[in-house]
């Protein structure tokens, strides 16, 4: 699955925020979930953190996406 075949035309901190709200909805897949990321978009420490995680929460509900769902 990529960021692509949701929603395309995204910033480059957008496209970060949609894929932490994934990466935290579906887990990594080397912790077991389906994700093939090896690392967070975006470090839970980072200034900026909750304001993209919710600027990609916002982006994939606008489209009704739902990140828990498999697609």
């Amino acid at each position: 699955m990529s960021i692509e075949g949701i929603v395309g035309g995204l910033t480059k901190a957008e496209a970060r925020g949609v894929e932490q709200v994934m990466i935290e909805a579906r887990g990594l897949q080397k912790n077991g979930g389906d994700l093939l990321n090896q690392i967070n978009s975006v470090a839970p420490s980072a200034a900026n953190y909750d304001k993209l995680k919710a600027k990609g929460a916002e982006i994939l509900k606008s489209i009704g996406y739902d990140p828990k769902k498999q697609e």
